[in-house]
């Protein structure tokens, strides 16, 4: 195949990711010896939890054993970057980890380079936590509504703001809102916009399409 007709088959752009990670790598190694609180956050090799419970947490969502891995090693360290083809559960397998972290009562932040990859890894992500009012989980989803998949357009700004849906015991102003929810999902774009509700601190941030970022997103991240 050349590549006019690749891109028929719907690969809109082909991309190697090895030199900007590679370039990452050497930042931080760089940067490793110097006192820098993001820098030193990323290298720091304490566990965060051991998480026993993972298999049977995960049994619901029927996770394959590689998948299960997966989600272990990003709850037992700081950084955990995932690989995979297309269809092999990438977005399923962080949907699984964001809905356990937020269960746990953890604030999570997910992000993406492409709204449609957003949105996916947030269906993902609400499909696994169901019902959301069990847990007490609160969205908010940043952007453009135009952008976004009907499905979460629920937890949009657009509708928040409606005065049709919006619940009376809840005063606060939409960034407040942002702020304060359990989950947030906002583009890599959105998260270097000063026009963007700042979600505040988070403890968990699960991005997708990390190879196609550039290295400012990734730092924003």
């Amino acid at each position: 195949f050349n590549l006019r007709q690749i891109t028929d088959f719907g690969i809109d752009y082909i991309m190697d990711g090895r030199r900007l990670t590679a370039d990452l790598l050497n930042f931080l190694t760089i940067n490793s010896t110097n006192p820098n609180e993001i820098v030193s956050s990323l290298l720091d090799k304490s566990v965060l939890s051991d998480h026993k419970e993972v298999v049977a947490a995960f049994a619901a969502d029927k996770l394959n054993e590689s998948q299960i891995k997966a989600v272990k090693k990003a709850l037992s360290q700081n950084i955990t970057f995932v690989w995979g083809p297309p269809g092999t559960g990438k977005t399923k397998t962080m949907g699984a980890l964001a809905s356990h972290l937020i269960k746990n009562g953890k604030r999570v932040l997910l992000t993406a380079l492409s709204n449609k990859a957003l949105d996916q890894l947030l269906i993902s992500t609400l499909e696994s936590a169901s019902p959301l009012n069990k847990f007490n989980i609160t969205v908010a989803r940043t952007g453009s509504v135009d952008n976004m998949h009907d499905s979460v357009k629920i937890f949009s700004r657009d509708i928040y703001q409606n005065r049709q849906y919006r619940i009376k015991r809840n005063a606060f102003t939409w960034n407040e809102h942002v702020s304060l929810c359990t989950c947030v999902a906002t583009n890599f774009a959105s998260l270097a916009s000063p026009k963007t509700a700042d979600p505040g601190p988070v403890d968990f941030v699960i991005a997708d399409e990390m190879s196609m970022a550039s290295i400012p997103a990734i730092i924003a991240a």
